[in-house]
């Protein structure tokens, strides 16, 4: 098993323990390409910030993911156009603001901490 592979068994047992995801989790081939897009951008941020900030570099790509989720219902044909749909969102404010971004693209205010949610 390589260690993308293990870090989603892992993410995956740890959200299926909580409830907080479907067991079995749907396959779905247009998301894993989608997927392919958004980690090549991503992963570069991702990694820099890991040692110091593990939870936010993982967090980050959570709201990326259900951005593009939104997208999926909203407006799937932009997200699909768009080769590099990670750096447009995070490059509106930059990586340390990228869930604010992401609220108000999801339709949230983002005036600060909201909660958690």
């Amino acid at each position: 098993m390589n260690f993308e592979q293990r870090v989603r068994e892992d993410l995956l047992t740890y959200l299926a323990g909580r409830q907080e995801i479907d067991v079995p989790m749907p396959e779905c081939p247009d998301v894993e390409e989608a997927w392919r897009k958004v980690g090549e951008d991503y992963m570069p941020d991702g990694i820099r910030e890991f040692n110091a900030y593990p939870t936010v570099s993982l967090g980050w790509i959570m709201f990326v993911g259900m951005a593009m989720a939104q997208l999926w219902d909203t407006d799937w044909q932009r997200a699909d156009a768009d080769a590099h749909i990670y750096n447009t969102l995070r490059d509106v404010r930059g990586f340390d603001q990228v869930k604010k971004k992401l609220d108000e693209f999801g339709g949230k205010k983002s005036d600060g901490y909201d909660g958690g949610s």
